[in-house]
């Protein structure tokens, strides 16, 4: 298994940060980045499948439990500053540091998953989900087709796996694809689709820095664990 950088890093805005993975204590952060994010589905996506908040507590809480592990790009931030406790009521972020964006990995069976992918609003557009999407290809096994699901309608979100090395696979696979390492409704299914990426995919790290709208989301993965 390969492994992605851990250490400091900078988004292409220039602001410093690094790549971890979330704790218990970030729930809430990432909680409020999610359902932040997602609301760029609004007037886009069916309209019977959003809703607010768009990722519920107890969902997320599941999708944990499921198995996705998610990492997040903290921002660095004046040592006085310090986080507070969100709405999800988890706990508090370390001082001077602050998470912005997330993405989450999961293995199903005999493919991994990218899941839930969202930037906060005020630092979309500067390379956040690049970089994050970069270090998760490195933590991927090779061995492993590596899949992510988005809605049909989130064109930022297909360009964005364009971009980075991904494609999208034909209606008929893609609908094989979603029932069998997704679980989500029929409604779901038909108005999603599925991007595999290529045996010679991009380099993603220089990719990262073209990074444009990553914040808005990926689908379908973010409807509750009810579908």
């Amino acid at each position: 298994m390969r492994h992605g950088q851990r250490g400091a890093a900078f988004a292409r805005g220039g602001e410093p940060g690094s790549i971890r993975l979330c704790g218990g204590a970030e729930f809430d952060a990432v909680w409020s980045i999610i359902n932040a994010a997602a609301t760029a589905y609004d007037g886009v996506i069916p309209a019977d499948r959003y809703h607010v908040p768009y990722m519920p507590v107890d969902e997320l809480r599941r999708e944990i439990g499921a198995g996705v592990r998610f990492w997040g790009w903290h921002e660095t931030a004046p040592a006085a500053s310090s986080a507070r406790p969100g709405p999800a009521g988890g706990g508090w972020a370390p001082a001077g540091d602050r998470l912005v964006g997330v993405m989450g990995i999961q293995d199903v069976d005999d493919v991994t998953l990218i899941r839930h992918a969202y930037v906060e609003p005020t630092r979309q557009g500067t390379g956040v989900g690049g970089a994050l999407l970069a270090h998760l290809l490195a933590l991927a096994s090779p061995d492993r087709p590596l899949l992510v699901g988005t809605w049909a309608a989130a064109s930022w979100a297909v360009r964005f796996y364009e971009r980075h090395g991904f494609a999208l696979v034909t209606p008929d696979e893609k609908d094989r694809l979603l029932r069998r390492y997704w679980n989500i409704a029929d409604r779901q299914v038909e108005t999603s689709v599925v991007l595999r990426l290529r045996e010679e995919p991009r380099d993603t790290a220089s990719d990262a820095a073209t990074d444009e709208r990553m914040g808005r989301g990926t689908g379908p993965d973010t409807e509750p664990c009810t579908r």
